[in-house]
């Protein structure tokens, strides 16, 4: 006994037996009971990786005892003669492999899967149903499980699970692969054909999915050829000891999602031809994280051909990778500690355009800085060369020069007052055409007023009649000079010069007021000389006809007070109604109101706006930098319009507003809060619902708005057909595990796309009823999701691939539905 423990084991001569014998032998008499094989291993010894290998020695005998009646090798052993009677000669695949497995055991007559202590061989349908326990080797034979009622395969009940080997063209009906928390599994060999009904290579995939995780002793994982083809699937997980993975042609060929991750013992991947190429239209995802010994990954041509979503992460230890043409189409890539992976020629030709646009966008980021210092010190000095710089002058400019610009079709409005220092003003010909109101009062700094030729109107020949817009300065105690060029002010109908006490000179060249209805000179003690050119007799100092307008436009926040009741259009002008004190602004005292419009930086202490119950109400816009609110309760409150198609809100308006309430408002057409691509931040503390608009056709969202909406309900807009967010849309509260993101019931939305980090801290996802969705895209994933539910949502189901997509529910009828 000693020598038998103490000594290496016991072996065959190779001079007196064959090779294939002695390895045989060799194998039977391993000492350690953990390391030997047992009789299924022995007999399926798996010599191809592929599918049931016999050991060569058994092959041999079984040929040898079917041709001859006896073994040479075995009949000298036990001595017995080379000349047995005859027997009946056997069929070619009636090799007894159960009887051998059941060598030793005397199982009952008929037993389904019965293989032997521990071992369970699947030879159709009622050896699968069967249940035994202490199985830790499951075997198939090939053709088997094939006929339909068999979609699932679960291993729960096997929890000593040791060995898998699926036999070929077996399980072609199941939909689904999961090996999860397999303490004891060591060995997976799947069979050529199996786990797919497709015979050539498909079009699509299916959401099959191929999922193994924490197996900590699973070392080798074998597929061959052409299984699993149409799976969409495959994720490798946590597998402390898995060594080698062999997948063969043609599996997996329409994978969308592929994921290695946690595999620290992993050193060789070969894969054969075709095997996670993907499709050129799907998403195709594929991951490789915390593989630190992988030395060798090999691929056959059109191998991860079609992945575009790629991350390697820390595979540092790659000495050999053959892709022959994997990943042609990179949409985006990231790369981390990956070795040999970081110079494959796709990946690296990325990252270098990715580098250089980076580099490009700093240029373009310099030069802006340079274009922006340079506005800056114009501004500062109170030269306007376009429509932005005017928009963005200093209240402190010393004076004003517009050189022919500002004749925008909404530069309508040409107010002054903000700007009290103003010593001189000069407008370059052609400038401010379509403004509509020159009104200047109070300025005890201005010296000269100039307008150029052709400024301040839109016509080039002498009008026949004239507008309502009016020429006012008034209360300038330090103005000595007005000029105005030819044919300026053309059509203007009215003009006065009140208590301009130092204004010495008066010069309008020709064509100037041509139409003007009211003309008036009134407390200009200094002034000597009125020069007027020709058609500009200022003539008729008549009284104003009286005017009854419903249109009005205001300056401050006393106008809008003292507006009538039965007012139709609202224009407030921009730099308005900024008094410390505003409060609640309602506007659901004009009952007959058909147009709001706000200009830029307005009302920007109101709390709250109330547009409720305007019947009339077709149009509301509010500018930029409106309506900052107070944090607490500010509210926006859009309530009972009946006729109200399109509500615009300019970006950073509404910034610290924590309530948006839209309801009542069957004829809104279109949805723009912010702009897309700029950082508004509207709303960006409150949450977003938009529900039971039924003629909603496209929903707007800037950068940043509705940035911590912690309940985001879009839902029952049967008309929506776009939904845009900008960056940081709708990003979710990553404090809050409630947060959540509801989409359902959108029967024509076609188009939903975001720039960037929109859901991004949403938790629960539910989206329903989206069936016409042909363009969804997210450009960052979802870090924070823990439940997602998907139904009937067409082509969004593509930005959730880890998600199952839940089949709609049938109705039924009758008693017994």
């Amino acid at each position: 006994m000693k020598s038998i423990c103490l000594n290496p084991s016991l072996s065959l001569s190779s001079s007196a037996y064959s090779s294939d014998f002695v390895d045989f032998v060799k194998q039977c008499l391993v000492k350690e009971q953990e390391q030997r094989p047992s009789v299924a291993e022995l007999l399926t010894v798996g010599l191809s990786g592929l599918s049931h290998t016999q050991h060569p020695f058994i092959v041999d005998a079984v040929r040898t005892i079917t041709q001859n009646g006896v073994s040479p090798v075995l009949a000298g052993i036990v001595g017995a003669p080379l000349t047995p009677n005859p027997t009946p000669t056997m069929p070619p695949n009636l090799f007894p492999l159960t009887t051998v497995i059941n060598a030793g055991s005397t199982p009952s007559s008929g037993a389904h899967g019965s293989s032997g202590k521990g071992v369970l061989l699947i030879r159709d349908e009622g050896d699968f149903h069967s249940m035994q326990k202490g199985i830790h080797t499951i075997l198939t034979e090939a053709n088997v499980c094939n006929k339909g009622s068999i979609t699932t395969w679960s291993f729960t009940s096997y929890p000593q699970l040791r060995e898998l080997s699926v036999g070929p063209q077996s399980f072609r009906c199941v939909g689904s692969l999961r090996l999860g928390g397999m303490m004891q599994l060591k060995k997976v060999e799947i069979g050529e054909g199996s786990f797919t009904m497709c015979t050539t290579i498909p079009a699509t995939s299916t959401n099959n999915a191929f999922i193994i995780t924490n197996c900590p002793k699973l070392k080798t994982i074998t597929i061959a050829s052409n299984a699993f083809m149409d799976w969409g699937e495959f994720q490798l997980k946590n597998v402390k000891s898995l060594r080698e993975l062999n997948i063969d042609d043609n599996c997996f060929c329409r994978c969308r999602l592929t994921v290695f991750e946690d595999l620290p013992s992993l050193t060789s991947i070969e894969l054969g031809i075709g095997v996670f190429e993907g499709t050129e239209q799907s998403r195709n995802v594929f991951r490789m994280k915390n593989l630190s010994k992988l030395q060798s990954f090999t691929a056959g041509k059109c191998g991860f051909g079609n992945a575009n979503e790629v991350l390697f992460e820390n595979v540092p230890s790659l000495q050999q990778l053959k892709l022959p043409s994997a990943m042609d189409k990179i949409a985006t890539c990231s790369v981390k500690n990956a070795s040999l992976l970081e110079e494959y020629p796709t990946v690296k030709e990325f990252l270098d355009k990715e580098d250089l646009k980076q580099r490009e966008e700093e240029e373009k980021i310099d030069a802006a800085l340079l274009v922006a210092k340079e506005a800056r010190i114009r501004r500062s000095e109170g030269r306007v060369i376009s429509r932005e710089d005017y928009d963005n002058l200093l209240e402190s400019i010393p004076g004003l020069s517009i050189e022919s610009c500002c004749n925008e079709n909404d530069f309508t409005s040409f107010d002054l007052s903000p700007f009290h220092g103003l010593g001189s003003i000069s407008i370059s010909p052609q400038s401010c055409r379509h403004v509509t109101s020159f009104a200047i009062s109070g300025m005890k700094k201005l010296e000269s007023v100039a307008i150029g030729e052709g400024s301040f109107t839109m016509c080039t020949t002498i009008p026949a009649v004239s507008t309502n817009n009016a020429f006012v300065i008034s209360n300038c105690s330090k103005l000595k000079t007005i000029a105005i060029a030819s044919n300026a002010f053309m059509d203007w109908g009215e003009f006065q010069l009140k208590n301009v006490k130092s204004l010495r000179e008066l010069n309008i060249d020709d064509n100037c007021f041509c139409r003007c209805r009211l003309t008036m000179f009134e407390d200009l003690p200094s002034l000597t000389s009125i020069e007027l050119g020709n058609a500009s007799e200022l003539e008729g100092l008549q009284n104003l006809q009286p005017c009854v307008t419903r249109r009005f436009t205001v300056r401050s926040l006393q106008e809008f007070n003292a507006l009538p009741a039965d007012t139709v259009e609202i224009t407030v002008e921009n730099n308005s109604c900024n008094e410390p004190i505003v409060g609640t602004v309602d506007v659901s005292r004009f009952p007959r109101l058909e147009l709001l419009r706000i200009g830029d930086n307005c009302f920007w202490n109101g709390t709250a706006l109330r547009v409720v119950g305007l019947s009339a109400l077709k149009t509301l816009e509010v500018g930029v930098n409106c309506f900052n609110g107070n944090g607490r309760d500010s509210a926006l409150v859009l309530r009972d319009c009946a006729a109200l198609q399109t509500v615009d809100l300019g970006y950073c308006s509404f910034c610290n507003y924590v309530t948006c309430e839209m309801s009542g408002l069957p004829k809104l057409e279109s949805l723009n809060i912010g702009q897309v691509e700029k950082e508004s931040f509207d709303f960006q503390k409150a949450s977003l619902v938009v529900e039971d608009l039924p003629s909603l056709k496209s929903l707007q969202l800037g950068a940043y708005c509705f940035m911590r909406s912690c309940h985001t309900v879009i839902a029952n807009l049967p008309a929506l057909e776009e939904c845009r967010l900008g960056r940081h849309a709708l990003e979710g509260n990553d404090a809050d595990r409630s947060s959540s993101v509801e989409m359902r019931d959108l029967p024509k939305l076609k188009t939903i796309v975001s720039e960037g980090f929109s859901l991004i801290y949403v938790y629960n996802v539910q989206c329903e009823n989206m069936p016409a969705v042909e363009t969804a895209i997210f450009s960052s994933p979802l870090r924070c999701m823990k439940s997602c539910d998907l139904c009937n949502v067409g082509k969004l189901a593509q930005c959730f691939p880890e998600v199952e997509e839940r089949v709609p529910e049938k109705k039924g009828f009758g008693c017994f539905a």
